[in-house]
């Protein structure tokens, strides 16, 4: 008798303590509310995308890249209970080719935005006036790229977006 509850104690203790290292521990490099919490410098921002109008028989494609540089203030802030920040400026180097003629401005943009957010897997959801919807992908506990992607299809207009924010913790 002395063995079968001495076994029954030896069980139960191995079974708590490997529930209780499952419930404390929450890999780091997982996505979760909690691991994204932080403040993150921009490191890296690219823009592409292209747009379709027609008018008519004529019809012309625009291209448009951005490439961001000089993040000297510029961040984002995500808190545990689900809000988010956005702040500073960047310099945007972007490039315009229509109709086969480029043109090149380089000039400073700020960062603005304070909303709320949700996490659905891997998805972002800025509850703004537009809903932006995005992805987190290569998540770590130390960086991690926002990708957006928008397509808009009009009768005489289409347009295909494609943006990259790359963050990296504090």
């Amino acid at each position: 008798m002395k063995k079968i509850i001495f076994l029954l104690v030896a069980i139960l203790t191995i079974h708590v303590s490997c529930d209780s290292d499952d419930d404390g521990n929450v890999d780091p490099n997982t996505l979760t509310l909690e691991n994204l919490a932080g403040t993150y410098d921009v490191t890296g921002i690219l823009i592409s995308g292209t747009e379709i109008e027609t008018n008519g028989n004529n019809t012309q494609t625009t291209t448009i890249d951005l490439v961001g540089s000089d993040f000297n203030t510029a961040t984002f802030i995500f808190t545990a209970d689900g809000s988010v920040t956005a702040s500073g400026t960047f310099t945007a180097t972007t490039t315009v080719i229509q109709n086969g003629d480029a043109t090149v401005e380089i000039d400073t943009q700020d960062l603005d935005l304070s909303d709320s957010f949700t996490l659905d897997g891997n998805r972002l959801i800025i509850e703004g006036e537009d809903n932006l919807d995005a992805r987190i992908i290569n998540f770590t506990s130390e960086d991690f790229q926002i990708q957006i992607e928008e397509n808009i299809n009009e009768p005489s207009f289409s347009s295909q977006t494609e943006a990259t924010y790359t963050l990296s913790r504090r």
